[in-house]
């Protein structure tokens, strides 16, 4: 996940969207050591960044926020639906692997 995925995945946690239908159970332990990269939805992000960030009051915990970011770094491959990623993110080769990936879940 890059700069410009992770503040798209803030914007849509910090939105109105309903996000409780968003399966999140493949990034469970992405805090690990041994946490392998993974495909995943920006909407799967803004879902955890809510569950781990939000606090009851309604203000985010910054702390957690860029402990996402930087795990999210290495570990979150980001798709949408359609097997397509944010555009400008990533090489066309980059852009074949992950489709590939994607399709094998």
């Amino acid at each position: 996940m890059n700069t410009p995925e992770y503040k798209a995945a803030f914007t849509l946690a910090r939105s109105s969207a309903d996000l409780s239908k968003v399966t999140t159970d493949h990034l469970f332990g992405y805090g690990l050591k041994d946490f392998e990269p993974t495909a995943t939805t920006l909407e799967a992000v803004a879902a955890v960044m809510r569950w781990q960030a939000l606090r009851f009051n309604g203000s985010w915990d910054n702390e957690e926020l860029d402990s996402i970011r930087q795990l999210g770094k290495k570990r979150f491959i980001i798709i949408d639906g359609e097997f397509s990623v944010v555009p400008g993110s990533y090489n066309p080769e980059q852009l074949n692997a992950i489709r590939c990936a994607a399709r094998m879940f």
